[in-house]
């Protein structure tokens, strides 16, 4: 439901753009997607959003483009899903705007999108990722159309993929992490069910080696009352691009696995394996991720 909210006389979104979003809550939108903002804290504004978040409506808005902690309102309002952006590697895009008021971030680096005159080209912004989140709420209310805002916002956020290992310098600035879809819908049909899974410890490395190669092992301990079906694992030697292991089997509660892991290739000089808890795809996880659970290895591998 595309929403004119700009004026001839004023082309300026910030000017109509909550007049808009009244027009939409007006017309029973379930999510309304805002791609604009300001700097500009009004009552105005506030009260729109009250507005729709009374009825029922998710609101998100892009976090903004200013590479800076500058509150941008709609997406600064309270009960707004903020939106910052991220490129194809969970790198925060770098002109995203961040700080402790962003929520949640999505990619928004050459998204492909339509331009006027029947054309598409690839676009940046934070504008291009807060649709996305827009669309993904939307899916849920298609899932579940008794959700409140507070509902599929805490989905969204509970269920994302965190980057702040990613990101270093911005750690709680970026949201819950990188929107994850298929999560959020599994998020949905969430029990009542309490995990308590952590990553006890890595084993078989050598600190010191002259091997060129070595066999990780990754123990993963099931400290809850519930027993884990299934979970994942985010690996990852120095910066290389992570490695994502699942586990589907049964852990009871009390006990531990050990996961055989990929062979790591290491040149000379000192290195770091990292294992971090990365989230969970049964469907009977509630309130069991922890986002910063994870365990760190320092290697130095020598050649003769």
């Amino acid at each position: 439901m595309p929403v004119q909210a700009t004026f001839v006389s004023n082309p300026d979104i910030v000017v109509g753009g909550y007049e808009g979003m009244a027009w939409a809550v007006t017309n029973l939108a379930d999510v309304i997607n805002c791609s604009w903002g300001s700097d500009a804290y009004s009552q105005t504004g506030l009260t729109a959003v009250n507005d729709a978040l009374n009825s029922n409506c998710v609101v998100v808005a892009a976090a903004g483009n200013f590479n800076n902690m500058i509150v941008q309102y709609p997406a600064g309002y309270d009960g707004v899903i903020s939106v910052g952006s991220t490129t194809t590697t969970d790198n925060r895009s770098s002109f995203s705007s961040y700080g402790s008021w962003v929520d949640i971030c999505a990619p928004g680096n050459q998204i492909w999108s339509s331009v006027p005159y029947d054309a598409y080209q690839r676009k940046d912004g934070t504008s291009f990722a807060a649709p996305l989140v827009s669309a993904l709420a939307a899916l849920m209310k298609s899932r579940n159309n008794t959700l409140t805002p507070t509902q599929i916002e805490a989905c969204i956020k509970n269920s994302a993929d965190p980057i702040d290992i990613l990101n270093p310098g911005f750690e709680g600035l970026l949201g819950a992490g990188r929107m994850n879809a298929e999560q959020a819908l599994i998020c949905l049909g969430a029990d009542t069910l309490s995990y308590n899974l952590k990553v006890e410890q890595i084993e078989n490395l050598v600190l010191y080696s002259c091997a060129q190669s070595q066999q990780p092992k990754v123990r993963v301990r099931n400290d809850g009352d519930s027993t884990v079906t299934s979970f994942r694992l985010r690996i990852q030697l120095d910066n290389d691009f992570p490695f994502l292991y699942t586990f589907d089997d049964t852990l009871l509660s009390g006990e531990s696995v050990l996961i055989d892991m990929p062979e790591i290739i290491l040149s000379p000089g000192t290195h770091t394996y990292t294992a971090q808890l990365f989230g969970f795809i049964n469907l009977e996880f509630t309130d069991g991720y922890f986002p910063g659970n994870q365990a760190s290895k320092s290697l130095k591998t020598l050649f003769p």
